[in-house]
């Protein structure tokens, strides 16, 4: 099972990720919080932060507020 998906173009480099910051995991989804079907929306989880990717926009929550 692949769970490190490669993300789309120039994504990576908008997550803003910190210095020995790296991502563990990113996969796809398809289906967003209010049950749409949705494209190009991963889920990129780092060191430090889960990034939530859909379309070109992100929303990053850092793991320690969580």
């Amino acid at each position: 099972m692949n769970l490190k998906y490669i993300l789309p173009p120039g994504i990576e480099n908008q997550l803003g990720l910190s210095e020995g910051e790296r991502i563990y995991y990113s996969v796809p989804f398809d289906v967003d919080s209010n049950g749409n079907w949705t494209d190009d929306s991963f889920i990129a989880v780092t060191t430090e932060k889960i990034h939530v990717i859909k379309g070109g926009d992100i929303t990053s929550y850092n793991i320690r507020d969580l």
